[in-house]
């Protein structure tokens, strides 16, 4: 949802509480624009409104004043706050995550940048992006493609700025690497960037040739970098690294917590409740990384503009088992005490790919850092039929099935 479409909805649904367009249009201009604030929990349409009325905002709205915007921003910010409360209270992998941010934007002098990795869809950019307007940081986000030399463009005119890279392409290449690397540290303490070549595009608008970057820098992704190059590791070793990772009970928790909370797309909470039960009946290991707030809101839309029997065969799509890596885990799990040879050997067998086919899936494996447990029995002895049909009732080896 773009932010013309998000201020439009929330204008609804204030106005539906209000009966006052101009207040509701303020409100919504504020929550979106300056807060950030990504969807207004249904919990506290009354809240903000009453806190609205209450200081008089219609007249203060209408003037337009400083002091209009102000009070909206506190009561969003409150919204916000209120959310991480629940989030830190149910779901254990946030209160570290909360607290990090905090030394991050609040004690932290040595170390210049954050590289923030985690799963798709935990809301790693909505809370970053929420905790630099709680502190009142003047901060710049981007999340497309760069090159070396926009890069170097960004960084000078954003030289005093907290810059955010959200999942930016072309950030470690070697000469972007080398951009960054300088902006972030320095022996001296003086952050000194400078672009060594002639380049017609910094003559035509005025950018030297080197300047002093005294902003910070944090760098989003959602898969961390693993077996880097020695040039990564040195530029990851000038950051301070955090990766957020949450269990399969963990997603099912903040799924109830942001679909159970917010009537995305006017799903009325009996919906909302009938449709988190069938996700989570269809959630297992084998969907784990496609089960997350972005596959949620999507079965939200699909769930109230189409209806509970034409949404439930497309989000069965959205959450198909990753088959391939399932297989994986149960041999690897049925098998542990078997030679990696003869494990790979059954898996070529089951599932068709080939020896690098295995270790590409054992990598997968291993950045998810999910618990084994989170495999469902279902899914377990599914893969074991597969083993009995092709090697009779003993498993490879001569063990017995378990």
């Amino acid at each position: 949802m773009n932010m013309s479409d998000m201020k439009k909805e929330l204008q609804t649904r204030l106005t539906d509480a209000t009966h006052d367009a101009d207040l509701s249009a303020a409100i919504s201009m504020v929550i979106c624009e300056n807060v950030g604030y990504q969807s207004l929990p249904e919990r506290n349409v009354a809240e903000i409104v009453s806190a609205a009325k209450a200081s008089r905002m219609a007249e203060l709205a209408q003037e337009e004043t400083e002091t209009a915007h102000h009070k909206f921003e506190v009561s969003a910010r409150d919204l916000s706050y209120k959310d991480e409360e629940i989030l830190r209270r149910e779901i254990g992998a946030y209160a570290p995550f909360f607290d990090f941010l905090d030394f991050l934007i609040e004690k932290s002098d040595y170390t210049k940048g954050a590289y923030i990795s985690g799963d798709v869809g935990c809301a790693k950019s909505h809370h970053i992006v929420s905790r630099m307007v709680r502190y009142g940081l003047d901060f710049v986000v981007i999340n497309t493609a760069i090159t070396p030399l926009a890069l170097y463009r960004c960084l000078y005119e954003n030289q005093n700025k907290t810059v955010v890279f959200d999942d930016v392409v072309g950030l470690f290449e070697p000469k972007a690497m080398a951009v960054l690397r300088s902006a972030l540290f320095s022996v001296s303490g003086v952050r000194m960037v400078r672009w060594q070549s002639t380049a017609k595009v910094l003559e035509e608008q005025s950018i030297p040739q080197s300047f002093v970057f005294s902003g910070h820098i944090i760098v989003v992704q959602n898969k961390a970098e693993r077996g880097m190059k020695e040039e990564l590791q040195a530029l990851i070793s000038r950051m301070y690294s955090y990766d957020l990772r949450l269990t399969l009970e963990e997603k099912r928790k903040l799924m109830r917590i942001v679909l159970g909370t917010n009537d995305f797309f006017g799903l009325p909470k009996l919906e909302r409740d009938k449709l988190l039960v069938f996700m989570e009946s269809i959630a297992s290991f084998g969907n784990s990384a496609r089960y997350n707030l972005r596959t949620g809101i999507q079965a939200a839309e699909i769930w109230a503009k189409l209806g509970e029997e034409k949404a439930k065969p497309m989000i069965l799509e959205l959450l198909e088992t990753d088959i391939e890596l399932v297989k994986f885990l149960t041999i690897e799990e049925q098998g542990a005490d078997l030679p990696v040879a003869r494990r790979v050997d059954v898996f070529k067998r089951l599932s068709g790919r080939s020896r690098r086919g295995y270790f590409d899936i054992k990598k997968k494996y291993r950045q998810s850092l999910h618990n084994r447990a989170d495999l469902s029995r279902i899914e377990i002895e599914s893969v074991m039929a597969e083993l009995k049909a092709e090697r009779g009732v003993k498993y490879i080896g001569g063990h017995s099935l378990k």
